[in-house]
């Protein structure tokens, strides 16, 4: 079973280690979102949300699409990053 710092966790180790005070107004009362699967999100605690703020790529393909995954493994499994002044 894996184990999780908890909202309050995550929220603590932001504070400490990345986030400005500025930030502070964004975690009131987050969930501690660990697993995304198409459209859905879940916390640590099993719940399941239904992703309406999605990110980059997530919006049209979704967390964790399984077709994406097969080539983004597939690729990296040959050549992850290189520096910008070589061709790939």
């Amino acid at each position: 079973m894996t184990t999780y710092l908890g909202p309050e966790g995550v929220i603590a180790k932001k504070k400490a280690y990345l986030c400005p005070p500025s930030w502070n107004h964004f975690y009131q009362n987050p969930p501690q979102i660990v697993k995304g699967k198409m459209q859905y999100l879940y916390d640590h605690e099993g719940k399941k949300y239904l992703d309406g703020f999605a990110g980059v790529s997530v919006m049209n393909c979704g967390h964790c699409n399984e077709d994406i995954l097969r080539a983004t493994i597939e690729q990296m499994q040959t050549l992850q990053h290189t520096s910008i002044i070589y061709l790939t």
